[in-house]
C-alpha cells in the first residue's frame, strides 16, 4: 500500500508544476533546459507543452515551435523538418519565425537531397587490422602511409596501407637495451618528414624529426625542465610545429601551447594554461588559427572548443556545451572542424562549419554512435582517419568452491552500466560493497603510458545487497586501483598523474592526500613493454 502511494504522489508531484507555471515561465524553463544544461528532450517535451496550449498566445507558440526544431536539429534528428513544416503551415503569421524556420527548411532539404544523391558521401574502410594498441601517429598527407608506434621495440615505424608493408625510422635496440621510447607522431606537410616525440631514458621528452630517406634523426627541442612535450601539427609551411608543453619545471605546474621552429628550435609560447591542458590541438589550414579543446573547469572531465589566432591575440569559443566535446580535427577544406560529442547519448561525430575564424550555424550531426576511436587526422583529400579500439573492460564475478577452486556458477556479468569501461574492483571487508572505477568519457583511446589527464574517471561503491550505487567525482586527473581501508569507511585510490594516493571518504566524498613519490606505481617505460 505504502508503494502505490508514493507513486501517486511522485507523478501528481511531476504533473501540477506544469500546469500552474504559464507559458511564458514554460519558455523560459525550457531556454533553460536547452541552452543553460543542454537537456534538449528535456526541453523538446516543455516547448511542445507550450506548442499544444491553446490558450498561449501565437508568437510565444511559434517561437516555442522552432525552438523545437532547432532541438531535434542538433540532436540530428529528420523530426526538425517536421517542427520547421509544421511551423510554415500553422503560424504563418508569425513572420520572424517562419523566415527562419523556411531557411533551416531549405539548408536540411539540400543536406538531405545531397546524401541521397551521394550514397556513399561518407564510407568507413578499414585499412589496418594488425594493432590492438595506440598507434600514436597520423596518416601521411597523401593517404600511403600510416606512422605507428612499434611497440616490439619501441621504434617510430610507418606501415604502407597499400602493401602492408612495415618499416622503422628509428632503431634504438631492444627494450633489455634501452627503454628510449617514440609516441606521438605527425607528418610534415610534403609528407618527407615526422615529427615525434621521445622518451631519452632522463625521466622527460626530446621532439625529434626524421626523414623517410633514411637520414639520421635529428633533436629540435629537449629541456630537462620540460617533461612532456606533445607535437599536435605542422603548420602548412613547414616551418613550425604545434606543441604542447607539460610539468615545466619552475611553471608551477602550468602548461604552455607552442610553436616550435623547425630551422633552430627555437620557442614561441601562444597560450599559457592553467594546469588544465588540451587533449587535442591542430592549425587551420591556412594557419591563421589554432583551435584546441578545454576542461570546463578545473577538476572537471567535460571539454569544450576554442579558437586561438595563431599570435595569439584573439581566443573566442567555438563550441560550449554541458556536454564533453573533444576535437578531433579541422578539415583541409578550411570550413569545417570535427568533434566527437555525446551531446546525443552516445559517442557520435559531429561537425561545425568555420568563416574567417568563428562559428557558422549550430554544430551538425555526421555519424552516430562512432564508439571509443583515436583519432588520427585528415589526408589533403579530406579522408579522416581513425584507430578503433575492440578492448573492452567488464567486472564478473563467479561461484566457486573455496576448497577445490571449482567453478559453481558461470560468470555473470556484475556492472551492465557503462559496459565495456569498468575495471578494478575490489571487495569491501565485509564483503557487502564493491568499490570499482569507473571511465566516464571513453571518447578517444589514451595511451597508457602517458598517464593522461583526460579525467572521466569515477569511483563507484555498488551495495551487493541492494544493488544501488553511489558515485563520488573526486577533483583527481586520473585515479584508479581503489583499495579499501580495513573499517571500510573510505577507499584509497592511486593518483596516477601525481604518483600518489588519496583516501576518499564514501559518507562525504572528502578526498585526503595519503603519500606521494615518484617512484610509486607504473613508470612509463615498464608500461610501453605491454
Amino acid at each position: 500500500m505504502k508503494t502505490y502511494i508514493l507513486i501517486a504522489a511522485f507523478l501528481i508531484g511531476g504533473i501540477v508544476p506544469s500546469f500552474s507555471q504559464s507559458p511564458e515561465e514554460l519558455f523560459q524553463k525550457g531556454l533553460i533546459k536547452e541552452e543553460g544544461e543542454g537537456a534538449l528532450n528535456e526541453a523538446i517535451d516543455i516547448y511542445n507543452k507550450i506548442v499544444e496550449n491553446q490558450n498561449a498566445d501565437k508568437s510565444l507558440q511559434a517561437k516555442a515551435l522552432l525552438h523545437v526544431g532547432q532541438c531535434y536539429e542538433k540532436l540530428g534528428m529528420n523530426e526538425a523538418t517536421k517542427a520547421y513544416q509544421r511551423l510554415v503551415n500553422n503560424f504563418p503569421g508569425q513572420k520572424n519565425e517562419v523566415a527562419i524556420a523556411r531557411e533551416r527548411l531549405s539548408r536540411l532539404i539540400l543536406i538531405t537531397e545531397k546524401v541521397s544523391k551521394t550514397p556513399d558521401v561518407m564510407t568507413n574502410k578499414k585499412i589496418w587490422d594488425d594493432s590492438e594498441t595506440y598507434l600514436g601517429g597520423a596518416p601521411s598527407p597523401d593517404g600511403s602511409y600510416l606512422s605507428y608506434v612499434d611497440w616490439d621495440t619501441g621504434d617510430l615505424a610507418i606501415y604502407e596501407i597499400a602493401t602492408g608493408k612495415k618499416r622503422r625510422l628509428t632503431n634504438k635496440g631492444t627494450w633489455d637495451e634501452s627503454d628510449e621510447c617514440a609516441f606521438m607522431s605527425r607528418w610534415s606537410p610534403d609528407g618527407k618528414q615526422i615529427v615525434y616525440e621521445w622518451y631519452n631514458g632522463n625521466n622527460y621528452q626530446d621532439l625529434r624529426i626524421v626523414g623517410l630517406d633514411g637520414s639520421k634523426p635529428r633533436i629540435l627541442y629537449s629541456n630537462e625542465e620540460v617533461k612532456w612535450t606533445y607535437p599536435y601539427d605542422w603548420s602548412s609551411d613547414g616551418k613550425q610545429i604545434l606543441a604542447y608543453f607539460e610539468e615545466i619545471t619552475g611553471a608551477d605546474g602550468m602548461g604552455q601551447i607552442v610553436l616550435v621552429s623547425t630551422a633552430d628550435g627555437s620557442v614561441r609560447v601562444v597560450k599559457t594554461t592553467d594546469g588544465r591542458w588540451p587533449e587535442n590541438i591542430c592549425f587551420s589550414p591556412d594557419g591563421r588559427y589554432i583551435v584546441y579543446d578545454f576542461p570546463q573547469n578545473t577538476g572537471s572531465p567535460e571539454r569544450d572548443i576554442f579558437l586561438l589566432s595563431s599570435d595569439g591575440t584573439r581566443e573566442i569559443p567555438l563550441v560550449e556545451h554541458p556536454s564533453h566535446d573533444e576535437l578531433l580535427g579541422w578539415a583541409p577544406d578550411g570550413k569545417n572542424i570535427i568533434f566527437a560529442s555525446d551531446r546525443n547519448g552516445t559517442f557520435s561525430l559531429w561537425n561545425l562549419q568555420i568563416a574567417e575564424g568563428n562559428p557558422q550555424g549550430n554544430p551538425e550531426l555526421v555519424k552516430s554512435s562512432m564508439g571509443t576511436i583515436e583519432p588520427l587526422g585528415f589526408t589533403r583529400k579530406g579522408s579522416f582517419y581513425y584507430g578503433y579500439s575492440k578492448k573492452s573492460n567488464n567486472i564478473y564475478t563467479a561461484e566457486l568452491d573455496p576448497e577445490t577452486g571449482e567453478i559453481l556458477a558461470q560468470p555473470k556479468k556484475t556492472i551492465t552500466r557503462f559496459e565495456g569501461y569498468n575495471q578494478t574492483p575490489n571487495y569491501s571487508p565485509d564483503g557487502k560493497y564493491l568499490a570499482y572505477i569507473s571511465r566516464r568519457f571513453p571518447l578517444t583511446i589514451i595511451p597508457d603510458y602517458t598517464i593522461s589527464k583526460l579525467g572521466g574517471n569515477v569511483l563507484c561503491i555498488k551495495s551487493l545487497e541492494t544493488g544501488k550505487e553511489r558515485e563520488f567525482f573526486p577533483n583527481l586527473s586520473k585515479f584508479c586501483y581503489p583499495r579499501w581501508s580495513p573499517d571500510g569507511s573510505s577507499v584509497i585510490v592511486m593518483d596516477m598523474n601525481k604518483s600518489g594516493s588519496h583516501q576518499i571518504d564514501i559518507q562525504t566524498g572528502n578526498v585526503t592526500p595519503v603519500l606521494h613519490d615518484n617512484n610509486i606505481g607504473p613508470q612509463p617505460t615498464e608500461l610501453s613493454h605491454n
